[in-house]
């Protein structure tokens, strides 16, 4: 009789060892199908975080780009504009030159003219002076 007991208490701790270790081998399963589906979570937001920084990397390289092409047409307006005024300036100095040299050249003729006409009286007054004398002294 103390043997089958002792056979029963043996039989007892092995069937209470092999559930002990069907429970935690079914515990260590569940261990690794969380830690699985937590890891393919994580998987999955790293790869949603990087193709959602990829869009947004994609999205400011074409706005940056845009800004770079509106830049350029604004330098090329604003370039084409200062040409316009260099070469409006450029000419306006040139008729400026052009008015003062006019001026001068009126003002030289002016002058030129009342010393031709001075000369002319002169001459026509010293013919009148020769006929004169000529006259009187027939």
């Amino acid at each position: 009789r103390a043997d089958r007991l002792k056979a029963i208490e043996l039989e007892a701790q092995q069937a209470l060892e092999s559930s002990h270790a069907v429970a935690i081998e079914a515990m260590r399963q569940q261990h690794t199908d969380e830690m699985d589906r937590l890891l393919a979570e994580q998987t999955y937001a790293v790869a949603a975080a990087a193709a959602e920084k990829d869009a947004m990397v994609k999205c400011h390289e074409d706005a940056i780009k845009n800004l770079v092409v509106i830049h350029r047409k604004e330098q090329d307006t604003l370039t084409k504009r200062l040409e316009g005024e260099k070469t409006s300036a450029t000419e306006h100095v040139a008729l400026e030159k052009d008015r003062e040299h006019n001026a001068a050249m009126v003002s030289a003729l002016r002058v030129r003219d009342e010393e031709h006409a001075r000369d002319l009286e002169s001459l026509l007054q010293e013919q009148r002076d020769e006929s004169t004398l000529a006259l009187a002294d027939q």
